[in-house]
């Protein structure tokens, strides 16, 4: 992309794919840049670090995770940079932020509580309401359900589908992380496995009709997705590539572009093929000293 030299994380393209929202990591914190593909500009100002955006379907605004309250929480701030920050969650354990909705109107996320798995959340944004409905592919019904903001379940790294009606995520609830998908809003009414091998860091085509995710041996994956009714088929898995790429931390590094057949990912700029450092480790070494120079 051109842009200058810098540790990036978490590169998330704006949804008319002329920016690009990424952390910068600089002196053990991070703050949010955007790149325009000509400059590079500073978000936020935080010194507690801040990362993870996600885009607001008009482009602008920016959520995000910040520590600037002490504890991982989620805030929006207008893409511009002006405006306040206002905070998303008021929750008392860490959260972070993922996905948004096609509407703008619920983002989802995960939280961390003590001494317990990560657990995909939903966060209401102005105009978040659930409107039960008959039709099952909608993923309610007309019985009463739980408010969608008090729903949580066990993974991360959510994300939705581009209409909204389903969300990706990854979870190891079956004793090593893979991918599954629930309807949205009523996440119990379903639950679909899209990996079979091993899968994380998921992500929809903006077509809808596939998913991209990472398989137990880093390789970016896809997988057909279809959709009828109230079912869901899900294709065999193929491997795209070797991603080969940077990833400072278990967040998702890549991003998929508007056209469904381009990535952004983070380069390394270290040398492939260049020689591992090695080191040997040498123990009771003093003692060996000493039984040598007594001997003689």
């Amino acid at each position: 992309t051109g842009a200058p030299l810098r540790a990036y994380g978490t590169p998330r393209l704006s949804p008319d794919g002329t920016r690009v929202a990424a952390e910068i990591y600089d002196q053990n914190t991070s703050d949010i840049w955007i790149w325009d593909f000509a400059r590079l500009r500073r978000l936020t100002f935080d010194s507690g670090g801040s990362g993870m955006s996600v885009w607001t379907p008009d482009g602008r605004q920016i959520i995000f995770q910040s520590c600037r309250t002490g504890m991982p929480s989620v805030f929006k701030q207008a893409a511009g940079g002006t405006g306040t920050v206002d905070r998303v969650s008021t929750s008392e354990t860490p959260q972070w932020s993922t996905s948004i909705t096609p509407d703008g109107t619920w983002v989802a996320g995960f939280d961390l509580p003590p001494r317990t798995a990560p657990h995909v959340i939903f966060l209401p944004l102005s105009g978040a309401v659930v409107r039960p409905s008959s039709n099952p592919a909608l993923g309610v019904s007309q019985s009463p359900i739980e408010p969608v903001a008090e729903t949580r379940f066990k993974g991360a790294m959510a994300d939705f589908s581009p209409n909204g009606r389903y969300i990706a995520y990854s979870s190891d609830e079956s004793g090593r992380p893979e991918i599954y998908v629930r309807p949205f809003p009523r996440v119990d009414y379903g639950r679909w496995q899209v990996s079979t091998a091993g899968g994380t860091r998921p992500v929809w085509a903006p077509s809808g009709r596939e998913l991209f995710y990472l398989d137990a041996s880093n390789a970016l994956t896809a997988v057909p997705v279809g959709t009828s009714g109230s079912t869901i088929s899900i294709g065999i898995p193929a491997k795209l590539f070797d991603t080969g790429y940077a990833e400072p931390n278990p967040s998702r590094h890549y991003d998929v572009s508007a056209d469904g057949r381009r990535f952004l990912m983070l380069k390394s700029t270290g040398d492939p093929n260049a020689t591992p450092v090695s080191m040997v480790l040498v123990e009771h070494w003093f003692e060996e000293l000493t039984q040598r120079v007594n001997g003689k």
